[in-house]
């Protein structure tokens, strides 16, 4: 699925009636994915990013950080709000 087709199948009615212990476990598991794909998405943001620049100025670990780190951080903190809710 590509991200407008993702984007086009959203329904905020359908998440609005999700309860929270399913919306913990996709949260848990939308952590773990981007645990075991960090590698992978930290070389294709590098990639993305060396390609608009022309010039191969962001590595992998860069990918890692300035992408992943920061997915990951807005997942934790929407799971810590989760169990506050």
């Amino acid at each position: 699925m590509d991200a407008q087709t993702a984007y086009d199948s959203l329904d905020p009615q359908a998440w609005a009636a999700t309860g929270a212990a399913e919306r913990l476990a996709l949260i848990k598991t939308l952590q773990d994915n981007l645990l075991t794909h960090a590698e992978e998405l930290g070389r294709t943001d590098a990639a993305m990013k060396n390609g608009l620049a022309g010039a191969e100025a962001v590595s992998r670990a860069e990918g890692i950080a300035t992408t992943v780190n920061a997915m990951g951080t807005t997942w934790m903190g929407l799971r810590r709000l989760a169990l506050l809710g």
